[in-house]
């Protein structure tokens, strides 16, 4: 993965980064999800400690957007947005309300932020947004999936959220997607294994990857469980696990 040069060609790649991060770059357009490279959860007696050495530094990597889905440290990476701010003069960071809130409280200039809360939708050159529910408790009242469109493909980042039996009521119907990306750690409100598949069947994708697992201890879950899990379904799921800094393929 070429963390500065986004290639030109059609395809849509999604490169993971550890945790919930993804990088998506399509059409020279790079965009960052939920990126947590630094290691500023930590506190000072080792809780949420970094456990995966992050694919590259905050000082390597190019963006045209980066969007945080909430407010917690390993979405909105403190020790990593100044530095992009600083280095990138053209970067937009989108998310929802909270989320500008909370860098307003950081003393960041927040005139490079663009508000994206539920049910809004925005263009980002080439790539159209659409910012659905993720049902996170009453400690993020409105964190968000995103539904990205890129060029007759499409992918749905679920964001941090708990299970429901009716997942596409958050995606406002959307499904059959091309890729979907949903945590697997089955803590502090996320799905397991087991219900990341579930929610993999209700909408369908044509390829599903785990992520927001292995970044801290306090964080479970099970690749190999998903993976089991995705396979047992009738028909059968597409999972793909990917290695932290590899790259997976829209073409």
């Amino acid at each position: 993965m070429d963390w500065k040069n986004a290639p030109a060609d059609g395809a849509v790649r999604l490169a993971w980064t550890g945790g919930a991060g993804f990088v998506i770059t399509f059409q020279s357009l790079r965009i960052g999800i939920d990126l947590y490279l630094s290691d500023a959860c930590r506190d000072e007696n080792g809780a949420f400690k970094r456990l995966t050495l992050p694919p590259c530094r905050a000082e390597d990597l190019e963006l045209d957007y980066l969007i945080s889905t909430h407010d917690h440290g390993d979405h909105f990476d403190v020790g990593s947005v100044p530095i992009w701010l600083e280095r990138l003069p053209d970067l937009k960071i989108i998310g929802p309300s909270s989320v500008i809130a909370f860098a307003e409280g950081l003393g960041l200039d927040t005139g490079r932020f663009i508000r994206l809360d539920r049910g809004m939708g925005l263009d980002c050159g080439p790539v159209r947004l659409r910012a659905v529910t993720a049902d996170h408790g009453d400690q993020s009242p409105d964190a968000i999936g995103v539904i990205l469109e890129l060029g007759g493909k499409s992918v749905f980042f679920a964001g941090d959220g708990t299970y429901h039996d009716r997942y596409t009521n958050y995606t406002m119907g959307y499904r059959d997607f091309d890729v979907l990306l949903v945590a697997i750690n089955g803590q502090f409100g996320n799905p397991d294994a087991q219900q990341a598949a579930d929610i993999a069947a209700m909408l369908t994708p044509r390829a599903v990857i785990p992520c927001h697992y292995w970044m801290f201890k306090e964080h479970g879950g099970d690749p190999m469980q998903f993976v089991t899990a995705c396979l047992q379904k009738e028909p059968p799921l597409c999972p793909v696990v990917l290695a932290v800094g590899e790259e997976y393929r829209i073409l």
